[in-house]
């Protein structure tokens, strides 16, 4: 598979390209099973590409041939997905709803992991509507998930999502409070990408206090 080698080189551009090359031939060929597996594989790319309105068009391909073929054993991921996507273009009502649709499923299928991380993206995204009090009540039933499941990581991303929502209410000292805890956890996971990330975000609430 052309598309998945060049996504693996991280050479998105040409990933999508055979990826697309790959859907005209499944098309001509009648093959749902497989235009289903290309649609999502192509919709991850573009996401990542941040052509999020192509990631849409695939994701919704790819629910509508599920459905008639009464294969819907990616629909969860696949509604994630849509709910990311959406969030990314500014849709978050839209997004709420695909995100909310895809804990239901991950919560019948008692999967922990994944509830925990739609519990995240529900209260970034209701962070960003204004809902502080729910996104914060999100945010800690994804924690209490992660920390069950001692995950540190996972815990860490709550914390740094639990400080954007405090700095976007001007709450700086809680912010950094987060964020520290955040902070902690990478540090000692060695995830450097993730601590330079947490270490801006902590100096971003000095500056906004007048701190420099």
């Amino acid at each position: 598979n052309l598309g998945l080698a060049h996504y693996c080189l991280g050479e998105l551009r040409l990933s999508a390209e055979y990826y697309e090359q790959s859907l005209a031939i499944w098309k001509a060929e009648g093959d749902k099973h497989a235009l289903m597996t290309c649609y999502e594989s192509l919709g991850g790319v573009d996401f990542q590409l941040g052509e999020h309105m192509r990631s849409i068009e695939c994701y919704v391909q790819h629910l509508t041939l599920s459905q008639d073929i009464g294969d819907g054993a990616a629909d969860h991921e696949i509604l994630l997905r849509l709910g990311l996507s959406n969030a990314a273009i500014g849709e978050y009502q839209v997004a709420l709803q695909f995100l909310q649709q895809a804990l239901s499923f991950y919560t019948e299928l008692n999967d922990n992991r994944n509830r925990a991380l739609c519990l995240q993206h529900i209260g970034a995204v209701q962070g960003k509507t204004g809902e502080f009090d729910l996104g914060m009540k999100s945010l800690e039933a994804s924690l209490k998930l992660r920390t069950e499941g001692q995950d540190k990581l996972g815990i860490a991303d709550c914390f740094q999502e639990m400080g954007l929502l405090c700095y976007n209410e001007q709450d700086y000292h809680r912010a950094r409070g987060f964020f520290g805890q955040a902070q902690r956890l990478l540090t000692e996971t060695n995830d450097k990408g993730s601590i330079a990330t947490c270490t801006m975000h902590i100096g971003a609430t000095y500056a906004a206090q007048g701190e420099l």
